[in-house]
C-alpha cells in the first residue's frame, strides 16, 4: 500500500513499515469503529490522520503510521531484553516490533483461531516469525504464566499492552505484566485516550514509573523507568490537538 496523502509521523523518526506483509491492508473510515469516533484527542470538528484497518474487518482499526512509528522507535531503544505484546489482532504492530529482540512473546486469543494462519504469513514476509513466541490465549493468565516459567525472574524490556480496553483489564494488563519488567524498560498502551486505558498509565505512574502522552490519533500512552529515555515525538502541527483532562498528569 502506498503512503495516504494524508499521512504523518514525527519528522525525528526513520520507520520501516511492513505494508508488503499485509495484503489485507486497508484504509476505512474512523466513524465505522463500534465505539463511535476515535480522535478523543482532537478538538471538535476535526480528524487527523488516516485510518488503517484489515480489510475484510473494516469496523477494528491498526495502529496508524504515526503510532507505529513512535512505537517501532521505542521497542528499539528498549530492545535489550526480551519484548511482549498482548493483543496482536492482525500483527500489524507485531511485525514492525518483533524483529529488535531475539524472543517477542505475542498473546492474543486470535492466534487459537483459523487466523493464525495469515498471521503467521505476515510475520514470516516480515522477516521477524523467528523471534516471536505466538501464544493464543488471554491476558493476564498468559503473561503471568510466562512470569512464572522464567522463575519469576524479570523478562521483558518492552511491552505493548493493547488488549481489551474495557473496565478493568487495562489495568490488571498492567499490573500483571509490571513485575515482570526488567530494572531498564517501557510499557507501552495504545487508544490511551480511553478512560479505563488511561488508568492503567495512572497505575503504572502511581507505582513510580515516569510517563508520556504521546499525541496522535488514538493516543499513546508511555511508561518507563532505569537508565533509557523515550525518543522524542514530534505531533503533527496541522491537528488541533487537546490532552484530555483525565490525562493532564501525564507530561514528563
Amino acid at each position: 500500500m502506498t503512503i495516504h496523502h494524508k499521512d504523518y509521523w514525527s519528522p525525528n523518526l526513520q520507520p520501516d513499515f511492513k505494508d508488503t506483509a499485509f495484503p489485507n491492508l486497508a484504509h476505512g473510515d474512523a466513524e465505522s469503529a463500534p465505539w463511535g469516533r476515535i480522535e478523543l484527542g482532537v478538538g471538535a470538528g476535526a480528524y487527523s490522520h488516516p485510518f488503517y484497518c484489515h480489510s475484510n474487518l473494516i469496523p477494528c482499526g491498526y495502529a496508524n503510521r504515526d503510532e507505529v512509528a513512535y512505537m517501532q522507535a521505542l521497542a528499539k531503544e528498549f530492545s535489550h531484553g526480551a519484548g511482549l505484546e498482548v493483543g496482536c489482532y492482525y500483527a500489524w504492530t507485531t511485525a514492525h516490533f518483533a524483529g529488535f529482540f531475539e524472543r517477542y512473546d505475542v498473546v492474543d486469543p486470535i492466534l487459537s483461531s483459523q487466523e493464525r494462519t495469515e498471521i503467521e504469513g505476515s510475520l514470516r514476509a516480515a522477516g521477524v516469525i523467528e523471534s516471536c513466541k505466538l501464544h493464543g490465549g488471554e491476558s493476564p493468565q498468559i503473561p503471568v504464566r510466562l512470569y512464572r516459567e522464567n522463575d519469576w525472574k524479570p523478562l521483558w524490556s518492552f511491552a505493548l499492552l493493547d488488549g481489551d480496553h474495557g473496565y478493568p483489564y487495562p489495568e490488571i494488563d498492567a499490573v500483571a505484566v509490571e513485575r515482570a519488567m526488567l530494572p531498564t524498560s517501557c510499557i507501552v498502551l495504545h487508544d490511551v485516550y480511553f478512560p479505563p486505558v488511561s488508568a492503567a498509565l495512572d497505575r503504572l505512574k502511581a507505582s513510580g514509573w515516569k510517563t508520556r502522552i504521546v499525541q496522535t490519533t488514538a493516543g499513546v500512552g508511555v511508561a518507563w523507568r532505569g537508565e533509557k529515555t523515550p525518543p522524542v515525538h514530534i505531533p503533527d502541527g496541522n491537528i488541533p490537538w487537546v490532552i484530555p483532562g483525565h490525562l493532564a498528569s501525564h507530561t514528563d
